[in-house]
């Protein structure tokens, strides 16, 4: 799935998975790999101009999406905000194997990264679809009943 999906996915996890932050720290890494496991967009080439507006809008929609929750300031922001990377940082280690895609370097997966890619069965570009449902469907589920931690003088405001 795309950062956010992760991200929210994580962040949800956070939210009402009660102590200890090491347990919802575990239980949002792998979610990552559940979510990976689920049919989902993946781009047929990481070089293309599709993929790179996609890429731009997750992004962009990532860093909204944590704006608003420090914004907001929910109980639990803390574990909100570290469950949400967490379950984001599978990632990260795609990073190096796009730099190599975009300058035509040849490579092999390390054994994490092979791991990580042979479970994601079913990922095409279609399957933005997925992505747009779960991101819409748990966003709603995460700020419709996040109660903010700010004074009620500066809601009004």
């Amino acid at each position: 799935m795309i950062a956010t999906s992760h991200l929210i996915t994580g962040a949800l996890i956070g939210k009402n998975v009660k102590k200890p932050l090491a347990l919802v720290l575990l239980l949002a890494l792998s979610s990552h790999l559940v979510l990976d496991i689920l049919p989902h967009y993946g781009p047929d080439d990481t070089t293309a101009r599709g993929f790179i507006v996609v890429l731009s809008l997750d992004i962009l929609l990532y860093i909204i999406i944590i704006s608003k929750l420090v914004f907001t300031r929910p109980k639990k922001l803390k574990a909100i905000l570290l469950a949400g990377l967490v379950a984001t940082v599978p990632d990260l280690l795609w990073i190096p194997y796009w730099l190599k895609d975009l300058s035509g370097v040849s490579y092999d997966f390390d054994p994490l990264s092979g791991f990580l890619s042979s479970i994601q069965w079913a990922e095409k570009p279609v399957f933005i679809l997925v992505d747009i449902v779960w991101i819409t469907a748990f966003s709603w589920l995460l700020f419709s009943s996040t109660k903010s931690n700010m004074p009620k003088e500066s809601l009004r405001a």
